[in-house]
């Protein structure tokens, strides 16, 4: 119920979950919540664009479409650190992350009281109906999580998911390649289907909690399939072995990925 508060600051992990280096990502289970919210309809930036240290994944630069004081589309909703689209040029220096999550935390609480003081009258007599619904709807999916009976295992999805995504959307992509990773993606979304989750209890339940992060992942993975196929160019940490050169005419600009009820759109602004 904590969206019945007068303002939210969503302060989650980045999408290094995708690639299984669970290490360098202290919450991958954030990526059920970041997955909930782009179904909300708050966009993705640049979610293509990934930091690789000998190989392996050191920061997503990509995030929740946020303005300049770090707030959502969604009224009240700020998002920072991991969970934001980062600040960032062609390239990115790696150790510079730290510096942007406290920056966007330090920005995000400045603004927060102004914001406060401006929507104290937000709430009407409705609200709780539609909270009361919404907090409904999410019972009732983790009662069909916990009914899933089939064949296939989550744990075993999602090592399948992190190696198609060094294999396919890696330190260096091919679109041969991306194309590949996404027929992939859409079979484990089928297979995922399948699963089934071991532990039937409400409290504590890990394989519950692996179960809905790793939905999350599968989702946010073909989002960034389609970002990263769309950008037919090379620019900083998203590198094309076929297009080597930068396209700043066409994509000199951030990707901006919606869902909408005919799927999921790649513009650029």
């Amino acid at each position: 119920r904590v969206f019945e508060a007068d303002a939210v600051i969503v302060a989650v992990s980045d999408m290094r979950g995708l690639y299984g280096h669970y290490a360098l990502a202290p919450h991958p289970f954030s990526a059920a919540l970041l997955s909930r919210l782009f179904d909300q309809g708050i966009s993705l930036v640049d979610c293509e664009f990934l930091s690789f240290d000998n190989h392996l994944v050191d920061l997503a630069l990509g995030g929740l479409c946020v303005n300049e004081e770090f707030m959502t589309p969604v009224d009240g909703l700020f998002a920072i650190g991991g969970s934001a689209a980062k600040c960032h040029g062609a390239s990115v220096l790696p150790g510079n992350a730290l510096l942007f999550e406290l920056a966007s935390a330090l920005i995000a609480t400045r603004h927060l009281p102004e914001y406060l003081g401006s929507h104290l009258q937000i709430q009407n007599a409705g609200s709780s109906k539609i909270f009361d619904h919404a907090v409904q709807v999410e019972k009732r999916r983790i009662v069909d999580y916990l009914e899933m009976t089939g064949p296939e295992m989550s744990f075993v999805l999602s090592e399948e998911l992190s190696t198609l995504m060094m294999d396919c959307l890696g330190p260096l992509k091919e679109n041969r390649k991306i194309l590949e990773g996404r027929m992939r993606i859409a079979e484990l979304k089928n297979r995922f289907q399948r699963i089934t989750v071991i532990d039937k209890g409400t409290w504590c339940n890990q394989s519950l909690a692996h179960a809905r992060t790793l939905e999350g992942l599968i989702h946010l993975a073909d989002v960034v399939a389609m970002a990263a196929l769309q950008r037919n160019e090379s620019r900083g940490v998203h590198q094309k072995t076929e297009l080597r050169e930068r396209d700043d005419e066409h994509f000199g600009k951030h990707s901006k990925a919606v869902k909408s009820k005919e799927g999921v759109i790649i513009n650029y602004e």
